[in-house]
C-alpha cells in the first residue's frame, strides 16, 4: 500500500475522496486528508502543493489516458475493472508501449497464477506480459 500512497503522492493523484458532488457518503474522505496522509508517510514537503505539483509534471512528462507515450511498458487492464476508465488503451508497438484489454477479468487479474475456470483471455495476457519483459531484460537499447 505504501507504494501505491508514493504514487498517489508523488506523480499519479488517484485519490478517492468523497468530497466532490452527491455522495452517500458525504465529504467523509476529504481530498484534504488525502494530503495530510501524504504528509504523514513522506514528510511535510508532500503537501498538498506539492501533489498538485507533481500530478502537473507526470501529464507534461507521459502525457494523458488518450496521449501517454512511454518506452518498455506493459498496460493491462481488465473488462471488470473500475480503473479501466482511466487507464491508457494506447499501444505503440515500435517502442513497446502495449496496452492490453483483458475480457472478463478485473483489477490485477493478470498479475494471480492461473486459476480453474478463469477468464479464457487472461493467459494470452500473461504471455503478452511475459514476452515483453524477456525482451527488456535481453535488450541492449539504453
Amino acid at each position: 500500500m505504501r507504494g501505491w500512497m508514493w504514487l498517489c503522492c508523488n506523480e499519479l493523484g488517484y485519490m478517492q475522496t468523497t468530497d466532490k458532488g452527491n455522495s452517500l457518503f458525504g465529504d467523509i474522505i476529504s481530498l484534504g486528508s488525502y494530503y495530510k496522509f501524504c504528509v504523514d508517510l513522506f514528510g511535510p514537503e508532500f503537501n498538498g502543493i506539492h501533489v498538485e505539483q507533481a500530478v502537473a509534471n507526470s501529464r507534461s512528462t507521459f502525457g494523458t489516458r488518450y496521449t501517454y507515450n512511454a518506452t518498455n511498458v506493459v498496460l493491462p487492464n481488465g473488462s471488470f475493472d473500475p480503473w479501466m476508465a482511466i487507464g491508457t488503451n494506447v499501444t505503440i508497438a515500435e517502442q513497446h508501449q502495449i496496452a492490453v484489454l483483458t475480457v472478463g477479468a478485473a483489477h490485477c487479474s493478470d498479475m494471480y497464477p492461473a486459476y480453474d475456470g478463469e477468464p479464457a483471455a487472461l493467459n494470452a495476457t500473461r504471455q503478452i506480459v511475459m514476452s515483453e519483459v524477456r525482451y527488456y531484460l535481453s535488450s541492449t537499447q539504453p
